[in-house]
């Protein structure tokens, strides 16, 4: 596996459904649907700690590229 720079996807607004969308389109597109179970991981700022955050970017992809790591209001 080659090491790769990561992508950062910053996608905000008012409309969650437009929202919400785009994200699973980029999602599918960034990840196989047989490992995203092990490979796509959603997280909330406002419950998450910067720690759990920065060891869940930081962890292998599992059988797979690239790993998905989706937070939610991150400044909260």
């Amino acid at each position: 596996m080659t090491e790769s720079t990561p992508n950062v996807y910053l996608i905000f607004g008012e409309n969650e459904f437009v929202i919400s969308q785009r994200v699973k389109a980029l999602q599918d597109s960034l990840c196989d649907p047989g490992l995203a179970a092990m490979n796509v991981t959603r997280l909330d700022g406002k419950t998450t700690d910067l720690n759990t955050i920065k060891s869940i970017t930081m962890a292998m992809p599992f059988l797979a590229d690239r790993r998905v790591v989706i937070l939610e209001n991150p400044l909260a």
